[in-house]
């Protein structure tokens, strides 16, 4: 991973988890919150880094920079064995259950 610069780092919060699964609560994002204004170039510059993101939150939203995501492999290593997935009636993708743990976030291997 290649070092943030200085002057975007004071835009930025500190690592921490910034993306949860809505269903288990659990992360599945990690990185940055941006807590100050970015600006255009600011922004481009920040996408060399990782994926510049906006979440919804309770009282509108926020805007973040992840870094890391949860992988199925890590997820079947941190709750176990997949034990259950639902498709749609067309197969699309619903949820997939970890364990006892079920994300309705797909989470892929990289």
């Amino acid at each position: 991973m290649k070092a943030i610069p200085a002057d975007l780092q004071k835009l930025l919060g500190k690592y921490e988890p910034v993306q949860f699964d809505s269903f288990c609560s659990e992360p599945f994002g990690w990185g940055h919150k941006i807590v100050a204004h970015l600006g255009p170039e600011n922004k481009e510059r920040l996408k060399a880094f990782g994926k510049v993101h906006c979440i919804p939150q309770m009282h509108g939203y926020e805007w973040v920079l992840i870094l890391r995501t949860l992988t199925h492999t890590e997820a079947i290593q941190q709750y176990g064995q997949v034990s259950a997935e639902e498709k749609g009636p067309r197969g699309g993708f619903i949820s997939r259950t970890y364990g006892t743990k079920k994300f309705i976030n797909k989470l892929r291997d990289k």
